[in-house]
């Protein structure tokens, strides 16, 4: 039990490094992760270790996926890598993710959150992103956790902010 509250106390520091590095890109280049428009993207997803999501090193100009793109202007505005030093793989290696629209988060578009422990992180972070419900899709920063499958009740997830 201890070793286990160790290494998810470890992903949430990531997670929390992460988030200041995303912050950083949007900074810089005016974009998240992607090339993605901030809070205005329901997708694509990515790794953040991919060269197209910008954290660790300079994207390719142009489109990823409508409506995210990188322009020439924000490539040059790059300024990272965001994230040193092996901090964007998780303790169970593998890589953070970003979803800019965290359906977990919606009970109804995803019946499984409501198997998951009303009291876990998961459940906690999305009502809290929703304003005490399941209601809304924010984006997050993401470790699948120790089964690394997606959308389960073990995700480390932090809320994507601008602050």
């Amino acid at each position: 039990k201890w070793v286990r509250k160790t290494q998810e106390a470890r992903v949430m520091a990531d997670l929390e490094t992460v988030r200041a590095g995303v912050i950083q890109l949007y900074t810089d280049t005016g974009k998240f992760p992607n090339g993605c428009p901030p809070f205005r993207a329901a997708n694509p997803e990515v790794w953040l270790d991919r060269p197209n999501a910008g954290i660790v090193s300079r994207p390719p100009v142009g489109l990823v996926q409508d409506p995210c793109y990188w322009t020439r202007g924000s490539v040059t505005a790059w300024d990272g890598p965001y994230v040193e030093g092996g901090r964007i793989k998780d303790v169970w290696n593998t890589s953070y993710f970003f979803d800019p629209d965290y359906a977990f988060c919606r009970s109804s578009d995803s019946p499984e959150v409501l198997t998951c422990d009303p009291d876990s992180a998961v459940v906690r972070e999305c009502k809290d992103a929703c304003g005490g419900g399941f209601t809304c899709a924010p984006p997050m920063i993401l470790s699948w956790g120790r089964d690394r499958a997606q959308y389960t009740c073990d995700d480390i997830i932090v809320q994507m902010t601008l602050k």
